[in-house]
C-alpha cells in the first residue's frame, strides 16, 4: 500500500485536488514542498531569447529554400517539355504503313515422317499446262491463306477500310431505296 506522501505526489502530478490528504500535506514538510511546486513553477516566467540575428537567419533560410524550389520547378518543367517534344517527334515521324511486329516468332517447319515429294513444292501457278492468268481472285485467296504471314494480333483498319469503300457506297444506295 502507498504512503500518504506518495499519494500526495501522485495527485499533484496529475493536477487533482488533494481532498482528504490536505491535512497531511499541511503538516508534512516534503508534502508541503511538493504541493507548492506548481505555484512556484507558474510564478517563474522567463522569456525565450532567440539571440542576435534571429530574423536575418530565418529570412536567409526561407530565401534559400524558395530558390531551391524554383530551380527544381524549372528543371522539372524543362524535363517534361523535352519528354513531350521527343514523344511528339516519334509520333509524327513514325511510318504508319510499316508492318506491325508480331509477338509470336515465326514457327520452324516441323519435319514430316513421310519422304518429301518434289511435286509438293511445285507452284501450280507456274505450271504451263494451267492457264490461270485471269484467276486473280484465286491467287488472292491463296495469298491470304498463308496463316504465318497474315496472322497478327491487331488489324490495321485503314488498310481494311480502303478496299471496302466501293461497297459502302453500294450499301448506302440500297438503304436509301
Amino acid at each position: 500500500m502507498k504512503s500518504p506522501c506518495d499519494i500526495v505526489a501522485d495527485r499533484v502530478a496529475l493536477g487533482e485536488p488533494l481532498g482528504d490528504l490536505a491535512d497531511h500535506a499541511a503538516s508534512c514538510a516534503s508534502c508541503r514542498r511538493i504541493a507548492a511546486l506548481p505555484t512556484d513553477l507558474a510564478s517563474t516566467r522567463v522569456e525565450a531569447d532567440p539571440g542576435l540575428g534571429f530574423s536575418a537567419r530565418m529570412t536567409a533560410g526561407a530565401q534559400q529554400r524558395i530558390t531551391v524550389r524554383r530551380r527544381r520547378r524549372i528543371a522539372m518543367t524543362l524535363a517534361a517539355t523535352v519528354a513531350a517534344g521527343v514523344l511528339g517527334v516519334v509520333v509524327v515521324t513514325r511510318d504508319p504503313e510499316t508492318p506491325m511486329v508480331s509477338v509470336n516468332p515465326p514457327r520452324e517447319p516441323t519435319p514430316t515422317t513421310q519422304p518429301k515429294d518434289p511435286k509438293d513444292h511445285e507452284d501450280p501457278w507456274k505450271d504451263p499446262k494451267h492457264d490461270n492468268a485471269g484467276d486473280e481472285d484465286v491467287k488472292a485467296l491463296l495469298r491470304l491463306a498463308n496463316v504465318e504471314r497474315s496472322s497478327h494480333w491487331a488489324a490495321r483498319w485503314k488498310r481494311i477500310e480502303r478496299p471496302l469503300a466501293p461497297y459502302r457506297a453500294l450499301v448506302k444506295g440500297l438503304i436509301e431505296q
